[in-house]
């Protein structure tokens, strides 16, 4: 009994009709030179698989599964133009019109032009901080995201919470327009004006623009006269006359 070995590292022909034989010799690894086996072999790729490994088979096509042609020899699957990906089903054409502003990459992903933005590259938008508007650019859509206390649809109305004796107001999230704080009124939010229904402090509502309205019945600056006041209401008291006078 003996033990043969042949190790081949040939690389594989295209297909049948471009292989040719070569000669091998599988030799005893005790007595090779007395104990062998010649062969002749051939080492081809089925038909439709791509060298150098015959692993991936490649039919070429132009359908819904895929748009490309075949390069046996050196392996590849190749693209038809303006299609990408591993099987060619990504359609991108580079195109800078009103149907959009783009170039493609290497996977067929729109690259969009500078300051153009959208899923085809669409929507212009140039960051600003002037006169014009007050706006960034949403890296994905395009649509203008108003800088720090503007608002509006430019982002042109500047509005700045603030507290103190200049107003007592917050911003209005969408338009920029001032909302006053509660019992704050006017156009900057500096009347102040809290309803009371006491003696001493006054017996009002306040109107939209901060100004007291006396409850019915007082009147004064401060709605504090009328009604019974404080004041004792004077008693006129009669008493009869005497019989014959």
């Amino acid at each position: 009994m003996d033990n043969v070995h042949l190790d081949i590292n040939d690389r594989s022909a295209q297909n049948s009709t471009s292989v040719s034989n070569k000669a091998k010799r599988m030799a005893s690894s005790s007595s090779p030179s007395e104990r062998y086996i010649d062969l002749k072999i051939s080492i081809y790729c089925d038909d439709n698989y791509l060298l150098p490994g015959c692993t991936r088979q490649c039919i070429a096509r132009d359908d819904a599964q895929g748009h490309y042609t075949c390069d046996y020899v050196r392996g590849l699957v190749i693209c038809n133009q303006h299609w990408y990906g591993d099987n060619c089903t990504q359609y991108c054409r580079p195109r800078n019109d009103t149907f959009g502003h783009y170039t493609c990459d290497n996977f067929g992903t729109k690259i969009c032009a500078r300051n153009w933005f959208g899923p085809n590259c669409s929507t212009l938008c140039k960051n600003t901080d002037d006169v014009t508007g007050h706006y960034n650019c949403d890296s994905l859509t395009g649509n203008k995201v108003c800088l720090t206390h503007w608002y509006g649809k430019g982002c042109l109305v500047f509005c700045k919470e603030r507290n103190s004796s200049g107003g007592h107001y917050s911003c209005n999230k969408t338009n920029g327009e001032i909302v006053c704080q509660q019992n704050w009124y006017g156009t900057r939010c500096t009347k102040y004006c809290l309803p009371q229904n006491d003696r001493f402090l006054g017996n009002f509502k306040c109107d939209a623009n901060g100004d007291k309205i006396c409850l019915p019945g007082w009147h004064d600056v401060n709605c504090t006269q009328g009604k019974q006041s404080g004041s004792q209401l004077e008693r006129t008291i009669s008493f009869p006359r005497s019989p014959g006078k």
